[in-house]
């Protein structure tokens, strides 16, 4: 009889174990991205889609995009420019205080919701620790309002997350 109830216990645990697996596999996984709306005084500005698992909040204009493990960072704010090609030649300023003495090495013409936009790559230095960092930094216009984009930290976390930040980038669109 104890016997028999073990046996029972073993293949409930197996049955339980395997539907669990199932429930796991990467082709019954539904994906977690979700569209995000970036505020300006309270406003919908545009959407932009969430990369699987990240989250996003946002205080006074300043949108801030938290990856799964934290890094690279990412924040996106409006800015005061008539115009990308304006905010690109104040990026320095423009990204201060996230990066300090920014100093792109490299210039990409890209297209972000319909519009004419630009990434700078870089190096510079962490605002709120004073480490070196590396970042890519994305000028954009949606309606009248320029927009940066600033993914950056220490190491190769910008480099690495390229791809994803170029998804972001693509995804966004004008608010409705």
């Amino acid at each position: 009889m104890i016997r028999h109830r073990f046996i029972s216990l073993l293949l409930i645990a197996g049955t339980i174990g395997a539907l669990a697996a199932a429930e796991n596999a990467p082709e019954n996984k539904k994906p977690t991205a979700l569209p995000f709306a970036v505020t300006v005084a309270g406003n919908p500005a545009f959407t932009l889609t969430l990369p699987d698992g990240w989250t996003a909040l946002t205080k006074n204009d300043k949108t801030t995009l938290l990856p799964t493990g934290g890094h690279p960072h990412v924040q996106v704010l409006p800015v005061a420019s008539a115009t990308v090609d304006a905010a690109v030649a104040e990026a320095a300023n423009l990204i201060a205080s996230e990066v300090t003495e920014f100093k792109p090495t490299t210039t990409t013409d890209l297209t972000i919701a319909g519009a004419q936009a630009k990434q700078l790559i870089g190096k510079g230095t962490e605002a709120d620790d004073g480490d070196p960092s590396n970042a890519e930094v994305a000028f954009f216009t949606v309606g009248k309002q320029v927009f940066v984009l600033v993914s950056h930290g220490e190491g190769d976390g910008p480099t690495k997350a390229h791809g994803t930040i170029a998804a972001v980038l693509s995804s966004i669109t004008a608010a409705k």
